[in-house]
């Protein structure tokens, strides 16, 4: 079976939130960041297998956070 990712995005004020489901099943659900941007990147690297992550800390990094 193929997994299927679905990320919902939503922005309240300056701030954006990302919620994370895999086959219709909450996976992850997460607020607080400074642009759509890193609410993505951040949601990547959620859906990512554990061995393929990239450092948080870089990711953050480049993004300026």
């Amino acid at each position: 079976m193929t997994d299927h990712w679905h990320t919902e995005l939503k922005q309240d004020g300056d701030r954006w939130s990302f919620t994370l489901t895999q086959n219709g099943v909450l996976h992850t659900r997460m607020a607080n960041y400074k642009s759509r941007e890193a609410a993505l990147k951040a949601a990547d690297w959620h859906r990512a297998p554990m061995g393929d992550r990239p450092s948080i800390a870089d990711d953050l990094a480049a993004l300026g956070l």
